[in-house]
């Protein structure tokens, strides 16, 4: 099956899957980077926005929200989340905007999407360029080059509901062609009202370093700052997942 339709049909399902993601827990400290960087402005850009769980949080708080992803399955849903928002199909290489934003989030391993370096700049810059003066970035990094052991192996999330049952089996491994790639294998398996449906969904995704990342963003021109998972403590090597921060 082709990939958009299979994420159109499985976007339905995506917010069940990933339900006990701590969501609040990741508003609350991108607030908290908001204000210790005395951000003025609300007018915020979720890329790769998914169905739009995070916009919604922030929409509620008074944030003026463009959500863009590639998934219009996704998008829909956001749509339907979210009234006072403006969804939009794009990239993020080659999303463009007249309009600047205060604050723009790439959260969830999004950044690891780009699979070079060269894709990678494109994407720092496009966010450089459509940020007000002051104005940050913020996004994690899921997959950590030297780091590749911690995700590698099989995972699996559940979720049941009355008559739906859902379970997504996870396998990361990297790649035996490239070494700066990480392959992803997702098997859905999904039993609804007694039909049982399943696909396997493949992913191709970059791997990068810290070091890397950091130099590209003060390159661009960015001031960079780099937490520990979602919390204002500094980003070690024996952190979990580092949170990227640049000021414009």
């Amino acid at each position: 099956m082709p990939k958009e339709q299979l994420y159109k049909k499985y976007a339905q399902f995506y917010d069940k899957v990933y339900s006990k993601k701590k969501y609040d827990e990741e508003i609350a400290f991108i607030k908290s980077i908001i204000s210790n960087f005395k951000v003025k402005g609300k007018n915020l850009l979720d890329m790769a926005c998914g169905t739009g769980t995070h916009a919604k949080k922030f929409a509620d708080d008074g944030f003026k929200i463009t959500g863009v992803d590639l998934n219009s399955g996704m998008l829909e849903i956001a749509k339907a989340k979210v009234k006072n928002a403006t969804f939009l199909e794009g990239s993020m290489q080659a999303f463009k905007s007249k309009e600047k934003f205060d604050v723009a989030t790439f959260l969830f391993t999004a950044i690891n999407y780009n699979k070079n370096i060269s894709d990678l700049k494109a994407t720092i810059k496009n966010f450089y360029d459509i940020l007000n003066k002051g104005g940050i970035v913020i996004f994690d990094l899921g997959l950590i080059k030297g780091q590749e052991d911690k995700k590698s192996g099989a995972f699996i999330d559940t979720y049941t509901e009355n008559d739906l049952q859902i379970a997504r089996i996870s396998q990361w491994n990297p790649s035996k062609d490239n070494p700066d790639i990480h392959n992803a294998i997702f098997l859905m398996l999904i039993k609804d009202k007694g039909k049982i449906d399943f696909e396997i969904d493949e992913h191709e995704l970059g791997i990068f370093s810290v070091e890397e990342i950091k130099s590209i963003m003060e390159k661009t021109g960015f001031a960079v700052k780099i937490y520990d998972n979602y919390t204002l403590k500094k980003y070690t090597k024996k952190s979990k997942r580092p949170i990227f921060v640049g000021q414009k």
